[in-house]
């Protein structure tokens, strides 16, 4: 398994001799000469362009191979934030859209679309990504980043703007922010009114990764 590290807001990755990851386009710093880069469409054709079409990012990935010999390699993230590193395999993950950063090339990351509403007004996005395999992979997203343990019999109810990351082992219910009661309408819009817009109820055991901070447009 290759090395993955944070220092401040630099991701280091360390890969043995024919190791390689893939990363998000433009977040490389620096990378010995041992290790090639090419650009490639990741998890399908389709995938790609979807990602392209509803989250803004890149239909192409950078891929970084030690072919000679071991070697190490420097990212940084595109959003002014926080890094933290999933190990996936036991564990697997839904992505918000945007956050992902670089991730080992025996994972996977699969599209799956949302609802109309979820989408629009939640604040992860119309795109989720989820893992699959085994390996590294690093998030990113605005400001500090922080983890929650969800245990049977403490749900915990999440803001969508601050959601990053959710193991796939939780179930998520989707709701108005709002607490007034009444007509769903009225509900929805004491949420945009109120500013709380939509939130996440998750229930089960898994974990969480929430950032501090709202998107951009948000």
């Amino acid at each position: 398994m290759a090395s993955f590290s944070v220092q401040r807001n630099f991701l280091h990755i360390s890969l043995n001799q024919g190791q390689s990851v893939v990363a998000r386009r433009g977040a490389l710093i620096a990378m010995n000469d041992s290790i090639t880069m090419s650009s490639g469409v990741t998890n399908g054709l389709l995938t790609g362009l979807m990602r392209k079409w509803f989250t803004g990012d890149t239909l192409f990935r950078q891929i970084f191979t030690a072919a000679k010999s071991q070697g190490d390699l420097l990212l940084a993230p595109v959003n002014p934030g926080d890094i933290k590193v999933l190990n996936i395999g036991a564990r697997q993950y839904a992505l918000a859209d945007g956050v992902f950063l670089a991730a080992e090339n025996t994972v996977s990351l699969s599209i799956r679309s949302r609802a109309l509403a979820k989408g629009f007004f939640g604040g992860s996005g119309f795109l989720i990504s989820e893992t699959s395999g085994a390996g590294n992979l690093a998030v990113n997203a605005r400001g500090g980043l922080f983890e929650i343990e969800v245990k049977p019999g403490s749900d915990m109810v999440v803001d969508e703007k601050h959601l990053v990351a959710w193991e796939l082992s939780l179930k998520q219910d989707f709701r108005l922010g709002s607490r007034q009661s009444g007509p769903v309408l009225g509900r929805f819009m004491g949420s945009l009114t109120s500013g709380e817009g939509m939130v996440s109820h998750f229930s089960g055991s898994g974990r969480l990764v929430l950032s501090s901070r709202c998107k951009p447009q948000d």
